[in-house]
């Protein structure tokens, strides 16, 4: 077992630069006069990002010592026992290829006349990531774009192609009561395309003829939180009380030879479960 280190790039003697790109946007916004508290806003955007600044991983570095036959700098990160053996792997932040992404947002907004129930107030936030490719190495063509859309990696982190937000909302008086609900849209571990270099297993079957890796499926995430409050005018403050993850989802389980030091993505999905909480704020 090998040991990844995470540091500074110049503890590991590497130069790191800016990042420069550029970014397209696109939108429109309706309000219809025909729906009262009604609004559409539609966005279509474009990212490119050059000389990226990102932490590499100890698999990276690897792959890319390998496949430039010992004269990529990034050979430099491997550091070794006098006898030959493999001691650690550094991992800098580093400047890795060119990003290139694009999407799409949608938002959605109602809110109903104020009546002798109450006001309601109705909401939805969506992203749809049609790319998100990462060039490893702009200087030739020998290795294939990573495609990060719709998968897991990692190295990279968590690129659903669908995420949203679910919101409702209710107000009388001093009273309040708010729903939440966040999806994150199903993903892909691992590639069947070999030149991808990813597998759901840990590795590619590169011996076995014809040479083959493996991906594995996973299904949309969907929590729901509540809450409830009550405002106190007469001394500036409000209590609320509420629920987050109100089904008690677990997240899913990715195994460890897919993520790094856990079971799951943490920087995507709830690891805690069900929590209750409260609080009271006063303003002054």
């Amino acid at each position: 077992q090998l040991t990844g280190v995470v540091s500074g790039s110049q503890y590991a003697g590497y130069d790191l630069q800016p990042e420069q790109g550029r970014s397209y946007d696109w939108g429109m916004v309706y309000d219809p006069s025909w729906l009262p508290g009604a609004s559409m806003s539609l966005d279509y955007w474009r990212l490119a990002l050059n000389e990226t600044i990102t932490t590499v991983g100890a698999q990276t570095v690897l792959n890319a010592c390998y496949q430039g036959d010992g004269t990529s700098p990034f050979c430099s990160f491997i550091h070794r026992f006098p006898d030959g053996q493999t001691s650690f792997i550094s991992q800098p932040t580093v400047n890795l290829g060119r990003y290139d992404a694009t999407g799409w947002d949608l938002a959605l907004r109602y809110k109903l006349p104020s009546t002798s129930w109450g006001a309601f107030n109705f909401g939805f936030d969506g992203t749809y990531l049609a790319k998100f490719d990462n060039d490893v190495d702009t200087t030739t063509n020998a290795d294939a774009v990573v495609h990060l859309a719709g998968t897991y990696n990692k190295d990279y982190g968590n690129y659903s192609r669908v995420r949203a937000r679910l919101f409702a909302d209710w107000s009388m008086g001093d009273w309040s009561v708010g729903w939440r609900t966040r999806y994150v849209g199903g993903f892909d571990i691992g590639s069947n395309d070999i030149r991808q270099g990813t597998s759901a297993d840990g590795a590619c079957f590169g011996g076995s003829n014809p040479p083959f890796c493996y991906s594995r499926s996973y299904p949309s995430y969907v929590i729901h939180s509540l809450q409830v409050g009550f405002a106190l005018p007469s001394v500036n403050s409000r209590f609320e009380v509420g629920v987050d993850n109100l089904t008690d989802k677990q997240p899913p389980m990715m195994f460890q030879n897919n993520v790094l030091n856990a079971n799951t993505d943490v920087q995507t999905f709830d690891t805690i479960g069900r929590y209750y909480w409260a609080r009271y704020t006063v303003k002054f």
